[in-house]
C-alpha cells in the first residue's frame, strides 16, 4: 500500500469514532509527504479529499455541536469549493480556520464530540 493510500485508510478508520479535519490532511501533506508550499499542500490534500469522498466521507462544518453537511453536489464541486476557499485564505487550513471537516455519510449520530 502506498503512503497516500495508507493515509486515506487511517482517516477512514478515524472517521468511525471522530470527525476528520481538512487541517489534519494539510498537516499530513507537510509532515508525511514533505510538501513545502501552500500550493503543494493544497494539491496533495485535494488528492486525499478525492479519495475520502469516494470512500463515503462528506465535508461539512463542525464547531463543537452538530455536524452540518455541505450540500452533496458531487466530488468535483467539493474539490472546487475547498480549493477556492483555500486560495482565498492564502494559508493552510488550521484548527481555527479548518475550511471543513469530514464525516461518514449519514453516520454522524455515532460520533461523539470530545
Amino acid at each position: 500500500m502506498d503512503v497516500l493510500a495508507k493515509l486515506v485508510e487511517d482517516y477512514i478508520e478515524e472517521s468511525q469514532v471522530d470527525y476528520v479535519g481538512l487541517w489534519q490532511v494539510a498537516a499530513a501533506a507537510r509532515r508525511r509527504f514533505g510538501a513545502r508550499t501552500t500550493g503543494e499542500v493544497r494539491k496533495l490534500s485535494l488528492k486525499v479529499v478525492h479519495r475520502l469522498y469516494k470512500r463515503g466521507l462528506r465535508p461539512g462544518n463542525y464547531w463543537g455541536g452538530d455536524f452540518d453537511y455541505w450540500p452533496d453536489e458531487g466530488c468535483q464541486v467539493v474539490l472546487d469549493r475547498i480549493e477556492r476557499e483555500w486560495i482565498k485564505a492564502d494559508a493552510d487550513p488550521n484548527l481555527a480556520e479548518p475550511i471543513c471537516w469530514f464525516a461518514r455519510n449519514g453516520l454522524c449520530t455515532s460520533v461523539r464530540s470530545v
